[in-house]
């Protein structure tokens, strides 16, 4: 099976596109956002050759909309790391995700600013009350406590040309491969496709038996957590459940 064919050809399938307003496109992804609404961008056709891509907003509005304050110190970093490594700006104003592509460009910015628009989700889904910890914070903090040595904010150029961001990777030893680690906030198959494109894309350029481990939030929906890890099992990935991290430890020693 050729996940990285599959995918595309799913992707292609699924998205959609209408004219809101002369010089600007309005594209339905078939990603879901935490209210499980389609996701969407929109391109302005600029004078000068350029293509403007926009969120128009959305996801750090919706933020302020549920009550988080996505400008404290620690989220407003979040947000800055997640879009940064991708090129994506973020207009602190007007709560904007963005960036600008030429046309030959525009299928590369189009995957940047919704991969950022998802992570960005994807980091504050827990509710208000429950937004003092942030997820992946909690994972960091794991493995420092527990002297687990990781690099941040990997990024690699996959066979289809895009970049794959990657939040840690842990070096070959004598016991492990190489490691490549997602953190899943909210385990959804939209997000677990997403991610398994991504490890498709690049596993073939890493070293033989290099391995993805997706750390996996599971303490509000223990069941639908574990029906999405062992759709990544049929992938050769590892979830890692975080109810049981104690247990994982020596999956990252």
């Amino acid at each position: 099976m050729n996940a990285i064919k599959s995918y595309i050809s799913w992707l292609k399938d699924n998205l959609t596109e209408v004219k809101v307003a002369p010089g600007i496109i309005e594209v339905t992804t078939p990603f879901l956002d935490r209210h499980n609404d389609y996701t969407q961008i929109y391109i302005e056709e600029k004078e000068d050759g350029e293509y403007r891509l926009t969120d128009d907003a959305y996801i750090i509005s919706d933020l302020r909309m549920c009550g988080i304050d996505p400008y404290s110190k620690k989220r407003k970093k979040l947000i800055l790391d997640a879009a940064r490594k991708r090129g994506v700006q973020v207009d602190l104003d007007t709560d904007e995700l963005w960036l600008t592509a030429m046309k030959e460009d525009l299928g590369e910015a189009q995957h940047y600013l919704l991969q950022t628009m998802l992570d960005v989700n994807d980091l504050f889904c827990l509710s208000p009350q429950q937004i003092k910890s942030i997820f992946l914070e909690d994972v960091q903090l794991f493995f420092d406590t527990n002297e687990l040595y990781y690099s941040k904010n990997i990024n690699i150029r996959g066979r289809s040309g895009y970049m794959q961001s990657f939040d840690f990777t842990m070096q070959r030893n004598s016991k492990h491969p190489e490691r490549f680690i997602k953190v899943m906030n909210r385990a959804s198959r939209s997000n677990a496709e997403r991610l398994i494109f991504s490890w498709e894309d690049i596993k073939t350029e890493r070293e033989d038996g290099s391995q993805l481990l997706i750390v996996m939030n599971d303490e509000e929906s223990k069941k639908q957590t574990q029906q999405i890890g062992k759709i990544f099992r049929e992938y050769n990935i590892t979830p890692v459940y975080w109810s049981k991290r104690g247990d994982s430890i020596p999956l990252f020693s």
